[in-house]
C-alpha cells in the first residue's frame, strides 16, 4: 500500500513523515501551493506532481490534507475520473465522511475521515507525537477493520477500543479511560484508534 497527498500543511507533513518513518510509501504530493509541495516532499525524499490526478494515479491511499471546505470540491473534481478501488481520507474533525465524499461507493472506492486527536503546531516536529495520539476513525463500518496486533517489521496496527478487551497497553489504561469512554458512547461508525 502507498499513500499520497493531496495538500502540503502542517497536517500532510506530519502524517507522511509518520508513516515514511514507520515504512509506508509515501508517493509524493500535489498542492496548489507548489512550494509547499517541495517542502513537503524534500522532508521525506517524495515526489512532486504536477496535478492532483497524477498524485491519484501513483497511490492506493490519497490524503486530502486540504482546509475543511476543500476537501469536498477536491474530492469531487478527481470523482470526475476513475477512483475505482482508491481510498479517499481527510483529516479533518469537521466533516464525516459521507459528507466529503458524496457518492464514493457507487464509484467504487471508499472514503473516510482519520482525524488525530491532537493539536498539529509544527508541520516538522509533530510527527513525533503521533505515537502516543489516538485518532478518530469514520467510514462505512464494513470498510473499518478489526482491531490486529502489530507484526514485526513496522505493519499497521489499530487498537479499538470498542472492540475486544485489552486495547489500551496497561500503562496507558489509566489515563486513556475518561476519554475513550466518551468515545464509546457514540453510535455511529466513529473508532478511536491508533495508528502503527
Amino acid at each position: 500500500m502507498n499513500i499520497g497527498f493531496i495538500g502540503a500543511g502542517k497536517a500532510g507533513f506530519t502524517l507522511d513523515k509518520y508513516f515514511s518513518a514507520h515504512g509506508i510509501e509515501v508517493t509524493g504530493y500535489y498542492s496548489r501551493n507548489i512550494r509547499s509541495a517541495r517542502d513537503a516532499a524534500a522532508f521525506i525524499s517524495s515526489n512532486v506532481y504536477g496535478d492532483a490526478a497524477g498524485v491519484l494515479s501513483k497511490s492506493d491511499v490519497l490524503f486530502l490534507t486540504v482546509p475543511d471546505g476543500s476537501i469536498r470540491p477536491t474530492y469531487e473534481a478527481l470523482a470526475r475520473g476513475d477512483i475505482r478501488g482508491k481510498i479517499f481520507c481527510h483529516a479533518s474533525g469537521a466533516l464525516t465522511a459521507a459528507a466529503a465524499f458524496p457518492g464514493i461507493r457507487q464509484k467504487g472506492a471508499s472514503g473516510f475521515s482519520v482525524h488525530p486527536l491532537l493539536a498539529i503546531s509544527d508541520r516538522y516536529r509533530s510527527y513525533r507525537e503521533l505515537a502516543d495520539c489516538f485518532f478518530t476513525l469514520e467510514g462505512p463500518e464494513e470498510n473499518l477493520c478489526p482491531a490486529r496486533p502489530a507484526r514485526a517489521g513496522g505493519a499497521p496496527r489499530a487498537d479499538h477500543p470498542r472492540r475486544g478487551q485489552g486495547a489500551l497497553p496497561p500503562r496507558r489504561r489509566d489515563r486513556e479511560q475518561p476519554r475513550l469512554r466518551a468515545l464509546r458512547r457514540r453510535r455511529d461508525t466513529a473508532h478511536a484508534v491508533r495508528l502503527l
